[in-house]
């Protein structure tokens, strides 16, 4: 039971926040088209990141550009014209066992595919053991 009680503080959430929290997230040819989604969290987003809760991608890599999503006129990905708003974010406890994280850009290069690409971590779940120890 003690091991079930200390998982409960590993806590990954997922998803399309519509929020591209810096600068690096947002390709300026993007956001000059249409501003219907601003560079800068809200502030749910914000207080979570100061609680400790960190980005995945940005964890690993915190000055690359990399986008999670292209519109699909102008020709949005083949210019690279993105926004990096889809996210892994990651409890102070669950950070420690990040491994890797990154964005697949192939899969939404494919015909009949997504707008958004898939965002992939992985976790060193022993390391999550080992840390608690």
């Amino acid at each position: 039971m003690p091991l079930l009680k200390s998982r409960q503080s590993d806590t990954v959430l997922v998803g399309d926040f519509k929020v591209a929290p810096t600068d690096l997230d947002v390709q300026a040819r993007a956001l000059g088209e249409r501003r219907a989604i601003p560079s800068g969290s809200p502030q749910g987003l914000w207080e979570a990141r100061r609680a400790g809760v960190a980005d995945a991608v940005r964890h690993l890599h915190p000055d690359e550009r990399s986008y999670t999503f292209w519109k699909y006129w102008r020709n949005s990905f083949e210019r690279d014209a993105g926004l990096r708003i889809d996210h892994v974010l990651l409890s102070p406890s669950a950070a420690l066992m990040l491994h890797s994280a990154s964005v697949r850009r192939e899969p939404r290069s494919w015909v009949h595919t997504s707008d958004h690409a898939p965002v992939m971590i992985e976790l060193d779940l022993a390391s999550g053991d080992a840390a608690r120890m």
